[in-house]
């Protein structure tokens, strides 16, 4: 089924593209693309070597120049840079169609891949405009022992023609594909189109990537533990326009379009002790941690004199977690209840300024303030003895009272620089939450997050990185509702409908105050050695401790691919966890790991596999993503987010590990494209 895809913007960075520049070249058989960006915060590689997909490939920063080396098989490719969500087109290799994006062609001779960036032909005769299509194909096949076979075909299609640009695809149901008795079903599955009108750009998208705030805290554009861009999950508009050179604005607005809603209900059991008591009334409130039929609406405006950087965004979301608030009042032995459903507004908004070369270090502050709003969308009056549970209303509809719930505050602060080859930064970040009395959570929270950041680089010869971040989290719940939390969706708007609960986030959800320590070193040697050396390898530390300073939970990633002939390639993956939880007597390690081996081609990809594979195909970004750990330790929060419950979440991570631990599967992969 073909959906209408709407417009919505994407704002120009005119200065950071203006002072962007780039190399391209082949160093042993692989291709690395560099480009210069001061002031970018993240740079991502597209192209049609990985379908165009911006989160998938990310450069690494050195300073102002960030960098990748990837191994492309021999062919002719486009490619482009997103910088802070922001397409841009080889400054250095513009093409003569930068709207398809920078060409590149690869030609294997005997002495390896030799580069090239001329031009390929595009059809189109003098004084008629250029219009070109390029359609594409994949074909996923997963095939796993004990489990049913994973099949996704899709079909896409860019194209540009003037001042008009864009991309869609459409896709199998993977469901129509394990049942032979279900017809196969085709779905429109994500896409953008965008409009040049005068100085104007104009953007629609459903399921695919927009726009990134330049804001700090990134209010706009990456969302949640897994990073996702904003527009995945949402359709939307937008416009980018752009004042002068200085000055920019951009707006969307965004729409769920999963408005499946999953109401909460209230149990006879979580009124049990009410009722069975001698209290005269009390006051319920629940909801479901969906963001439900959501509507978000962000603006930004962008000042960058090259002295001075800063700006203003602000982002609200609206008809998030859908609930129901009962106030039950005790009438000798029945109860009078009014029921009302609501629906969550959260709104943020943020001022901030750079400014650079102070000592050699740029400074960036920020100030902002964020609100938690509930929305009536119905009322019913009933009465009951409470002996049955409390369910959706079927009464009157169309209110718009609001009450307000949270209110918060946040103040932000960074230091960071380069010397020679080393970055570094410090933060820190000061959120208060004032909880209003609905409910009976009147209440305050304060959190204090400071962190230090080193990374090392080595040289073009060498080729490694080091990089390791400590943070320090200092937080006070004073009379705090019990299902909030600094990392959770409820009742917290700084956060966008999608939570930022990883594992040690989740270790960690009571206490009130932990050390966070991340360490990851980085290698890529080079695939024309003789030696049986890995072309890559990965890994990665990361430790929480409490108050006695002992770590509750270690965990330890190695990730090492050899690629040889430019087709062949062996991976291994290693985990090791460790927890330490004395309060449930928990002091368990479990070991998990995979080994693959594969066969790249121009137009196809064979694996096989043994193991638990950490990178999964992600139904959110329709590709593959290394989410399959913690996808799966995240199981843990099926069962509610609360402090108090923070022991059973841990009980829960630790029964994922063991799942983990467990895994046997053998996988034969098939990606078939063109």
């Amino acid at each position: 089924m073909w959906r209408l895809v709407g417009l919505c913007a994407a704002l120009v960075f005119f200065t950071l593209c203006r002072n962007a520049s780039c190399a391209i070249r082949v160093v042993d058989d692989e291709v690395v693309f560099s480009l210069r960006a001061p002031g970018a915060s993240t740079v991502f590689l597209i192209g049609d070597f990985n379908n165009w997909n911006a989160t998938v490939e990310p450069l690494t920063r050195d300073g102002d120049n960030f960098e990748i080396s990837l191994f492309l098989v021999e062919g002719s490719y486009r490619y482009k840079f997103v910088v802070d969500g922001r397409t841009i087109v080889d400054p250095a290799n513009r093409g003569d169609h930068p709207e398809l994006g920078s060409p590149l062609t690869l030609i294997e001779r005997a002495g390896g891949l030799v580069m090239s960036t001329e031009e390929t032909p595009v059809s189109g005769t003098a004084g008629v405009p250029v219009y070109a299509a390029t359609p594409a194909f994949r074909y996923i096949g997963e095939f796993r022992d004990a489990e049913r076979p994973f099949h996704w075909t899709e079909f896409g299609v860019e194209f540009a023609r003037d001042r008009l640009r864009g991309r869609g695809t459409v896709a199998s149901d993977n469901g129509s594909w394990r049942d032979k008795t279900e017809d196969v079903v085709i779905g429109f599955n994500g896409g953008y189109v965008d409009v040049d009108v005068g100085a104007f750009v104009f953007r629609g998208f459903e399921d695919d990537s927009t726009w990134h705030s330049s804001d700090p805290l990134v209010l706009v554009g990456h969302e949640c533990v897994f990073g996702y861009d904003a527009g995945y999950g949402r359709k939307g508009i937008g416009i980018t326009s752009p004042a002068n050179g200085t000055v920019v604005g951009r707006a969307m607005y965004a729409d769920d379009f999963d408005r499946s809603l999953a109401m909460p209900m209230i149990t006879s059991d979580a009124l049990a002790s009410f009722a069975a008591g001698s209290e005269p009334d009390t006051t319920v409130y629940m909801q479901e941690m969906t963001r439900g039929d959501a509507d978000r609406l962000a603006i930004e405006l962008l000042v960058d004199t090259g002295q001075l950087r800063g700006g203003y965004v602000r982002r609200s979301d609206r008809g998030l977690h859908p609930g129901l608030i009962a106030e039950i009042a005790r009438d000798s032995t029945v109860f009078d209840i009014d029921l009302s459903e609501t629906r969550e507004t959260n709104t943020a908004a943020l001022y901030w300024l750079a400014v650079p070369d102070i000592l050699g270090a740029t400074v960036t502050l920020g100030y902002g303030s964020a609100t938690t709003a509930l929305n009536i969308v119905g009322r019913e009056s009933r009465t009951s003895d409470l002996s049955t549970d409390l369910a959706a209303i079927d009464g009157s509809r169309g209110q718009d009272a609001s009450l307000d719930m949270v209110d918060s505050r946040r103040a932000v602060a960074a230091v960071d620089g380069n010397i020679e080859s080393l970055s570094w930064g410090l933060s820190w970040d000061f959120t208060r939450y004032d909880f209003e009395p609905l409910v009976g959570n009147d209440g305050r929270a304060d959190v204090h997050h400071a962190a230090v950041n080193l990374s090392i680089a080595g040289d073009a010869v060498s080729s490694w990185m080091a990089d390791a971040t400590i943070g320090f989290t200092d937080r006070s719940y004073d009379n705090a509702p019990d299902d909030f939390s600094v990392d959770a969706t409820s009742m917290n708007p700084w956060l966008g409908g999608r939570d930022d609960l990883s594992v040690t986030k989740i270790v960690a959800l009571d206490w009130s105050r932990y050390l966070d320590l991340r360490v990851s070193l980085a290698w890529y040697g080079r695939s024309g050695t003789t030696r049986w050396v890995p072309t890559e390898a990965l890994l990665t530390l990361n430790t929480v401790a409490g108050g006695d300073g002992a770590p509750d939970y270690l965990a330890a990633n190695l990730h090492a691919e050899r690629v040889f002939a430019t087709k062949w390639s062996v991976a291994v993956d290693g985990r090791m966890a460790r927890y330490d939880r004395p309060s449930i007597q928990i002091n368990d390690t479990f070991l998990s790991g995979y080994i693959e081996c594969g066969y790249k081609a121009t137009w196809l990809s064979v694996n096989v596999g043994f193991g638990f594979d950490p990178v999964v195909f992600d139904d959110t970004i329709s590709d593959y993503n290394d989410i399959g750990t913690l996808r799966t330790l995240r199981s843990a929060l099926a069962q509610g987010i609360r402090r108090s419950g923070a022991d059973d979440l841990v009980l829960g991570l630790v029964e994922a590990e063991r799942k983990l631990e467990g895994d046997n599967t053998i996988k034969l992969e098939c990606i078939i494209w063109f």
